[in-house]
């Protein structure tokens, strides 16, 4: 059954990228699966469309958001129909047609209603192909029904997506990839900006310390936790426990259950060494350790020892009723060291929150905003994205303006205000507030008539504690067309800062003009950091020397050598993004050593410091356009692994006792020193034979110095085997 004439075809020319993987779909298809992965701004909606047109029989595509399911409408009425009608579209999936454009959310909801009818409904029409795009944050039911679905059709899968879910856990993984398959075809961020299908940018960090009052409670906290670990070293009762642990008195016999948790193994080993000052013969070698590198004991490895004992070990759960094990629950609980059974003594969610939400990152912002707006002037275009709106803190009349202490949308935009009352002109753009200035009331005007739609329907009131921004009324056919409205406005210049949060404006929302974006949102997901990242980097037609800044804040842990929560969270994101290194000689890296930054901890001189460079780099843009030059020519480097989520099998079962796995953190058998090891003592053992037989040329001698060389020889080749066992 046909979907498509003959003349409806793609109406540009394809970029090369997308040319090599149409060239290749037929390959790619033989498994009946194609995943592509392609940046936002690359052009997976075209070449999504044009793979369902090639393959010429009915589809479902489905997306993510509704305004995502409009740009695949949009996108085959432009690019494919030149604006002519397509007789057999449908968006209601509950009346679906020969192509139906919808949902996740719509496709579980009619499956809920009435499955066995959708399935009828779908089956009517012939659907043989299933585009899932952005299919990487979907809720767990809605994963049932896309494989009911799939298996009940037997569709043929299509996949699209920026950034698999690498972060997700091992079961989430093994489902995405279920669905999706193995990557057929990537497309690298490099090969977009040489191609300029994406603009020259650059991610950059600004950090800030907690204010005085969030250091009070962040100090406190860790205090706290050092008075709970000296309490510990006094508690005998608690130690005679971990010393008694089976583990630790009859290893041997329990050789099974420590194979399968080697990390709790190795914590109850530093614990105990810690506690009691020893440690039981044999038990290090259990796992392939040398006493001599047993591990200090530091907050890390006792809050994976608590979390296992205490929750999880029989062993000490026989003791849960007793008053000492009660005190240790109680003292967690005391300190904020417990959520939801699970003991925190590095990052707690009440300090982790205190950094995310710390209202120095209002002063970082009033930085950055001041920082892009003396370099880019009236051409600056920046997007500020933050998770909550937090309408509670607009003032109600002059009087009731105050410092903001919050971060959201409104204490940004107030900040703002207050610093800029005249060089910026600021908006606001949320589902529920839309603001702008009065200045840019006629332009915003004209703007809806050129749109089609009717002046008469704007209603705006100033705000009370300031004449100068006026406050949008979203209602009836204005409210399914503002966000339309205000990033044309954007584009024109009516906003040159645009505040919003990430939920309406994160993944989806196409504004090219964007030169300048700041996170201020504490997404940490490779995904969805990475679809907000791609708000910036896209190219914008008529402007083609478009740059692009990324902003990332950070509030620092000064407690936490490592830089704390907010960081860790940093670190982790930027594993996904690419971009020109910091070094005399550029190259695309990914991770955060492309910054070059100094070793932590870092205190405050030293960020400064680092707050300073990003400032001072950021406001060359044209050298950012030249370094990409440069790096395009010297390679594209993945300085930190990206590891695929493995879903935890009774993998240590069959282990043998003295060739473990490594362990995360720890020690480990280093099988490649023990090859070198005794590489070298075959060696000598030559040399040591050969003077021997010189100076003894006693025939019985030289017969026993061959057996040696012989056994040594043969242990040097069971060597050779391991190596190639283990791949060293």
């Amino acid at each position: 059954m046909s979907l498509f004439t003959s003349n409806i075809n793609f109406r540009f020319p394809w970029r090369p990228y997308q040319k090599r993987v149409l060239d290749n779909l037929d390959l790619y298809l033989k498994d009946r699966q194609l995943h592509i992965v392609a940046p936002p701004g690359s052009g997976k909606t075209v070449l999504g469309l044009e793979v369902v047109k090639r393959l010429n029989t009915p589809a479902l595509i489905l997306a993510p958001t509704i305004t995502i399911r409009n740009q695949w409408a949009e996108r085959l009425n432009v690019d494919f129909l030149n604006n002519e009608p397509f007789p057999h579209i449908a968006f209601d999936i509950k009346q679906p047609d020969k192509l139906t454009i919808s949902t996740y959310q719509g496709l579980h909801a009619a499956f809920k209603d009435n499955a066995e009818k959708l399935i009828g409904d779908l089956r009517k029409q012939g659907i043989k192909n299933l585009v899932v795009d952005e299919c990487h944050h979907l809720k767990n039911e809605w994963w049932k029904t896309l494989f009911h679905i799939q298996e009940k059709l037997d569709l043929q899968i299509i996949a699209l997506t920026a950034t698999p879910p690498f972060d997700v856990s091992g079961t989430e993984w093994q489902r995405y990839h279920q669905l999706c398959g193995e990557v057929d075809a990537e497309i690298n961020v490099a090969e977009l900006v040489a191609e300029n299908n994406l603009c020259p940018h650059q991610d950059y960090i600004y950090l800030s310390m907690p204010t005085d009052d969030e250091n009070i409670e962040i100090t406190r906290f860790h205090s706290e936790v050092n008075d709970f670990i000296d309490g510990l070293k006094i508690n005998f009762t608690f130690r005679d426990w971990i010393q008694n642990h089976p583990f630790l008195q009859e290893p041997e016999q329990h050789l099974e259950a420590i194979y399968e948790i080697p990390d709790y193994f190795s914590a109850l080993l530093i614990v105990n060494e810690f506690f009691n000052g020893s440690v039981p013969l044999g038990t290090v070698e259990i796992i392939g350790g040398d006493i001599k590198e047993l591990p200090t004991m530091d907050e890390e490895w006792l809050q994976l020892f608590l979390n296992q004992a205490l929750f999880k070990d029989d062993y000490f759960l026989q003791f849960e009723k007793k008053a000492t094990f009660k005190s240790i629950i109680k003292n967690l609980k005391k300190i904020g060291a417990i959520e939801r059974k699970k003991v925190a003594l590095l990052e707690p969610e009440n300090i982790n929150k205190k950094l995310r939400l710390s209202s120095s990152k209002l002063n970082s912002i009033t930085t950055i905003v001041e920082q892009e707006w003396q370099t880019l002037q009236d051409d600056l275009r920046m997007v500020i994205l933050t998770d909550y709106i937090r309408k509670e803190e607009m003032p109600t009349s002059e009087m009731s303006v105050k410092n903001q202490e919050k971060i959201g949308v409104v204490p940004i935009f107030e900040r703002l205000r207050k610093r800029f009352p005249i060089e910026v002109d600021l908006g606001i753009l949320t589902g529920s507030l839309v603001i702008i200035p009065k200045v840019s009331l006629e332009l915003f005007e004209r703007i809806i008539v050129e749109k089609g739609l009717e002046v008469s329907n704007l209603s705006t009131k100033i705000l009370p504690h300031s004449v100068d921004y006026l406050q949008v009324e979203i209602s009836g056919e204005l409210r399914t067309k503002i966000v339309e409205l205000i990033t044309e406005l954007f584009t024109q210049g009516g906003i040159t800062v645009l505040v919003g949060t990430k939920s309406l404006l994160g993944e989806g929302w196409d504004a090219p003009a964007v030169n300048s974006l700041v996170l201020a949102t504490f997404v940490g997901s490779y995904v969805l950091s990475n679809q907000m990242r791609g708000r910036a980097i896209r190219t914008q037609k008529g402007n083609p020397n478009k740059t692009a800044n990324i902003w990332h804040l950070v509030c620092l842990d000064p407690t936490d050598k490592y830089g704390g929560h907010d960081f860790r969270i940093l670190k982790r994101r930027f594993k996904a993004f690419h971009g020109v290194s910091f070094a005399q000689s550029p190259m695309i890296e990914n991770g955060m050593n492309r910054f070059l930054l100094p070793p932590f901890p870092i205190h405050k001189n030293t960020m400064d410091n680092i707050n300073n460079k990003m400032l001072i780099h950021a406001n060359n843009r044209e050298r950012l356009r030249l370094d990409w030059e440069k790096a395009l020519g010297n390679g594209v480097l993945m300085v930190e692994e990206i590891k695929v989520p493995i879903v935890r099998q009774k993998s240590y079962k069959n282990i043998k006792s003295n060739l473990t796995k490594t362990l995360e953190r720890g020690f480990y058998l280093d099988l490649e020193a023990i090859f070198e090891a005794i590489k070298k003592q075959h060696l000598v053992s030559i040399i040591l034979s050969v003077i021997t037989y010189i100076l003894l040329p006693n025939w019985a001698i030289w017969g026993l110095i061959s057996i040696l060389l012989l056994s040594n020889y043969l242990l040097y080749q069971v060597t050779i085997d391991y190596k190639v066992v283990f791949n060293l």
